[in-house]
């Protein structure tokens, strides 16, 4: 798979009409380490494994320049994959083979299908042009004699990773999408994934904070601590509208969620509270635990409580806080 951000500059270089910017990205990108790395990606994908050895050749003679020796064999390679994995049993060159993966940057439809469409065309006259494009039939069957170059090579390479992604789909049964999924751009696709990626990487060096103030005038914006003092006061305030802060995306309708929060909280008044502790449990999980005072009924009682802060997006998953329209909400929100 190509970098995130490589393939978004592309993609948007490419869209914007600027096919010489998006083809240069593309050669400073494929370089020999670059190559390498995603070779052993590819490793991964079983039916790749006894391709290996080959491609592997391939990338020397690429290191060498001997682009006229590299270029049909990456060319091979695909197409054997492409015959192993596909359900028609058939290779890149058929008519009738489609490649295409959801959720892919690769493999989608106006990707990989696209610039297979292009290299298959039949190239019946011999020529000695130079090319630009990684034309298998005319490369293979001896046609396209001038495709002894680094752009071709380059591009070769990219359309044998690009395979590789639809082949590891296709190898896990995840070609098609779930029921109901909405189909996405190829931007959206770059999006979603460099996304995933970050959450990842700030997953793996996540630390909880230290030494968090528990003074409510010390509270920072979109911190759990601050969601949930606002909830308090509100309650104070005996404002069931602005109560609804707190409530976790999908819990209940947008209309009906403050006639739900002033039945919960109607016969119960928030006299004072106090912070008592806040624990960082996880990127999207803190747990805060509160002293309360609360009058039911005339008679006034000390509750503790905690209040386990998730931070989520629209659609209820866990989320990192940074993530564009999260919101910390809690489901322990009734007392």
């Amino acid at each position: 798979m190509m970098n995130f951000d490589v393939a978004k500059e592309a993609v948007l270089a490419a869209e914007s009409g600027n096919f010489k910017g998006a083809l240069e990205l593309i050669l400073q990108y494929y370089n020999v380490e670059t190559i390498r790395f995603q070779l052993k990606r590819l490793n991964s994908i079983i039916a790749f494994r006894p391709r290996m050895e080959l491609a592997l050749k391939a990338l020397i003679d690429y290191e060498e320049k001997r682009y006229h020796a590299c270029v049909p064999v990456i060319l091979a390679l695909m197409d054997g994959l492409v015959n192993e994995l596909h359900a028609d049993r058939k290779g890149i060159s058929a008519e009738s083979t489609k490649l295409e993966a959801w959720d892919s940057i690769a493999a989608h439809s106006q990707g990989l299908e696209k610039l297979v469409r292009i290299t298959r065309k039949g190239r019946r006259k011999t020529t000695n042009e130079t090319i630009t494009l990684p034309y298998r039939n005319g490369i293979l069957h001896g046609t396209d004699l001038g495709y002894d170059n680094e752009i071709v090579a380059a591009k070769t390479w990219a359309l044998l990773f690009a395979v590789g992604e639809w082949a590891a789909k296709a190898e896990k049964g995840e070609l098609v999408p779930p029921e109901g999924k909405p189909k996405e751009s190829l931007l959206d696709i770059i999006e979603n994934i460099q996304e995933l990626n970050n959450t990842k990487k700030e997953l793996e060096s996540w630390k909880p904070r230290e030494s968090i103030s528990i003074n409510p005038d010390l509270f920072k914006e979109n911190t759990p601590e601050y969601v949930l003092n606002k909830f308090l006061t509100y309650w104070m305030q005996k404002n069931y509208g602005r109560m609804t802060l707190i409530l976790p995306y999908k819990v209940f309708d947008e209309k009906t969620a403050p006639l739900k929060v002033r039945e919960q909280f109607k016969s119960q008044l928030l006299i004072s509270y106090e912070i008592v502790s806040i624990q960082d449990i996880a990127l999207s999980n803190t747990t805060i635990s509160v002293k309360l005072l609360i009058d039911e009924f005339g008679r006034q009682n000390e509750k503790n409580h905690k209040f386990i802060m998730i931070c989520e997006d629209d659609q209820g998953h866990a989320v990192s806080p940074k993530k564009s329209g999260s919101k910390w909400g809690s489901y322990t929100w009734h007392v």
